[in-house]
């Protein structure tokens, strides 16, 4: 097993922590009000565990040695498609529950989401057989992403309570972050580094999110990125 598979696995069980401590706090962490209590210690455990998800990500740092190409980094793979087809039925669901909202950006939103139902079942199909996809097909995943953050900036900013906001907020940041990453692979552009890095940074924060909004959604996202990383870390890429 790489470095890459046991920072999927260990990302994927904190991710999974994160996401009950999220109900730990509804449940006990509140007071009468219902607002959180400061220095909780499921607040602290949740704190801690989202530093030690981010440093896995990120440690150890070593340089890039191996090529960026497509090519090079994507081989066919069932796995990744199925993550694709994750996020289509993740964004299918999302775009259902937004309908007969009077917001113009998630009207927008909810349209290009549309679009890019078809763009992900493309891109599935298009990794299971290990062509190399166009740019339209997850430059459509990464205009959605980007639009569903900027429409739900508002919502996250009015809520007064972190704990509703931070994690979906950093989830949508990440996966769009990491959708251009795949957009810019296709014109062999990427980083491994920093897409493996978004992938699973997003993956951690989008399990963690599942409890407090557009659960489908980040469900989907967090399949599709653990699904869709770079399998090479940077030892196996140089050697």
């Amino acid at each position: 097993m790489n470095l890459i598979s046991k920072k999927k696995i260990l990302v994927t069980a904190l991710g999974v922590i994160a996401l009950g401590l999220h109900l730990g706090m509804s449940l006990w962490g509140t007071d009468e009000k219902g607002l959180l209590i400061f220095m909780h210690p499921l607040a602290m455990m949740l704190a801690a565990v989202t530093a030690i998800a981010c440093l896995t990500a990120v440690l150890p740092l070593r340089r890039n040695a191996g090529s960026d190409a497509y090519g090079d980094n994507f081989a066919p793979s069932a796995g990744a498609a199925i993550g694709c087809f994750a996020l289509a039925g993740g964004i299918t669901v999302t775009v259902v529950s937004g309908f007969g909202t009077w917001a113009r950006m998630e009207q927008i939103s909810n349209v290009l989401g549309i679009l890019t139902i078809p763009a992900l079942i493309a891109a599935g199909l298009i990794r299971f057989s290990g062509k190399q996809p166009r740019v339209p097909v997850h430059g459509l995943v990464c205009l959605y992403l980007m639009l569903h953050t900027v429409s739900h900036y508002q919502i996250w900013s009015s809520q007064p309570q972190w704990l509703n906001w931070l994690f979906p907020m950093a989830a949508s940041v990440l996966l769009t972050l990491f959708s251009y990453q795949q957009a810019a692979f296709d014109v062999n552009l990427g980083s491994r580094r920093t897409q493996q890095l978004t992938g699973l940074t997003a993956a951690f924060f989008c399990i963690g999110a599942i409890a407090r909004e557009s659960s489908m959604l980040y469900l989907g996202g967090a399949v599709w990125a653990l699904t869709n990383l770079i399998p090479k870390d940077d030892d196996h890429a140089a050697a």
